[in-house]
């Protein structure tokens, strides 16, 4: 894998359609990998969705413009950089180029499908990983058609997923990790960072 620093694993969130869980995705895998490593988040939304929900944070969160300046002064190991939703393709092709690890997280709609498709086809001979996230409930087949139908086109994807949780929702509003929201289902909605991230130490040793 490609280093963005000597020493530095960077990780990139992104995609061509918003409401798919980048923010979320990208705080918690920041999150996982704070508990044995330094960390940066890095926004790169005008919507600032991960910087309005920093407050309880583990890692500092800070805004892409100030990344040159951060990085004299500081060594985190690992950067994430929380992206904003675009079809710029050069853009899209820029972001793989300059990470370790290009993550595409979709939900299992057909709406959310068909732009992954589209990001997808724009990284035709880039490296990147899809996520399924906001996965409905075990008795909806939904997620496990939308993940017959991203192998069946040979797009690379994590074997773990993100089920969909309010716990999620009430960490944003706390700005809190999900881990840290009193609600009888938030370890479960964390575990399941858990398990991706643990996908990606195996991938990156």
């Amino acid at each position: 894998m490609r280093c963005y620093y000597d020493g530095h694993m960077v990780i990139t969130v992104a995609g061509f359609k918003g409401g798919v869980g980048k923010s979320t995705t990208a705080i918690h895998l920041a999150g996982y990998l704070s508990e044995s490593a330094s960390v940066v988040l890095v926004e790169d939304d005008l919507n600032e969705s991960a910087l309005s929900s920093s407050e309880g944070l583990p890692y500092p969160v800070i805004k892409n413009t100030e990344l040159r300046e951060y990085a004299r002064n500081n060594a985190p190991e690992h950067l994430i950089l929380d992206t904003a939703a675009s079809s710029d393709v050069d853009r899209l092709q820029a972001l793989a180029d300059e990470c370790d690890l290009l993550i595409l997280p979709t939900s299992p709609d057909g709406l959310a499908l068909r732009a992954l498709f589209r990001t997808a086809s724009a990284l035709e001979g880039y490296s990147y990983k899809v996520l399924l996230t906001i996965c409905p409930p075990r008795h909806s087949r939904d997620a496990e058609d939308a993940r017959e139908m991203l192998t069946a086109n040979n797009l690379p994807l994590f074997q773990n997923q993100i089920r969909r949780a309010v716990a999620f929702q009430r960490a944003v509003l706390e700005g809190v990790l999900v881990r840290d929201v009193s609600d009888s289902k938030a370890m479960v909605a964390w575990l399941d960072y858990v398990r991706v991230g643990d996908e990606i130490a195996k991938e990156v040793k």
